[in-house]
């Protein structure tokens, strides 16, 4: 069987009197059709995420989902799951330093080339350098490494290790938000999932959030033709944003403080 799994990523020292917390919602396929399964979480998840040893057994432990060592799982994630090349580059010192555009949004040590290409269509995205989301970046990237997930040249934006795959998603882009002067419309595919679901009866964005992840994970696996490839150039550590083809953003009428 195979499973689609969305995390919505919480600080490390998130709490349970916090606004924002670790969310995971499961989905299975019914004749095409995605429903939940198990139940849906939303809590702190510091010590599970830190000692984490499969995600079989994560799954069983907070979504009581009793799954088999033959199944597959498809993890959509609500957080930047690499840094900046130009970032990397003051690591490891390997390569050149880059040139530094005017524009904020195009900025190579604030934004991977993925956030860049949302910002030009309008979905701007948050920076794990200057938007306080390194929490949450770095234990999404810890889940990576514990699970020995491993970047893949095709497509790029999927880390893979046996029956794992996790993908990095932003549900901005698929619901009607409005920040940053800009206005997301969504898509009418993952609304009408979403609808389907019934998503808009949990009580919280993380939970909400984390459904939408999951739909986006059960179309790289069995509909990627409705996700925008990734564009040329995508450097493989950077990874890429999964998001559907028919999301619709544009500038509001706000001050846009992206320059």
């Amino acid at each position: 069987m195979q499973y689609f799994v969305g995390w919505d990523v919480g600080a490390w020292n998130c709490r349970r009197t916090s606004g924002s917390q670790d969310s995971f919602v499961v989905l299975t396929s019914d004749n095409g059709t995605p429903k939940l399964c198990g139940r849906v979480f939303r809590g702190p998840l510091r010590i599970e995420i830190a000692e984490i040893e499969s995600l079989p057994k994560l799954l069983l432990q907070i979504c009581e989902l009793e799954t088999q060592a033959d199944d597959e799982f498809v993890i959509g994630i609500d957080t930047p799951l690499g840094l900046p090349e130009a970032v990397q580059w003051h690591i490891t010192r390997e390569g050149l330093p880059r040139s530094v555009e005017e524009r904020c949004s195009h900025n190579p040590y604030l934004y991977r080339k993925c956030e860049q290409h949302l910002a030009e269509v309008c979905f701007p995205p948050l920076s794990a350098i200057k938007d306080m989301i390194g929490s949450q970046l770095t234990k999404g990237m810890h889940f990576l490494r514990k699970l020995n997930l491993q970047p893949q040249s095709e497509p790029v934006g999927a880390w893979k290790a046996g029956n794992v795959t996790a993908i990095e998603v932003y549900p901005a882009t698929c619901k009607v938000t409005d920040t940053k002067g800009y206005v997301s419309l969504g898509s009418a595919t993952l609304k009408g999932m979403f609808a389907q679901l019934q998503g808009d009866k949990l009580e919280t964005v993380d939970e909400q959030d984390a459904v939408y992840c999951a739909l986006v994970a059960y179309l790289f696996a069995s509909k990627r033709e409705q996700l925008a490839n990734p564009i040329t150039g995508i450097p493989k550590s950077e990874g890429w944003i999964w998001y559907p083809k028919d999301s619709v953003g544009r500038k509001s009428k706000k001050k846009n403080t992206q320059k």
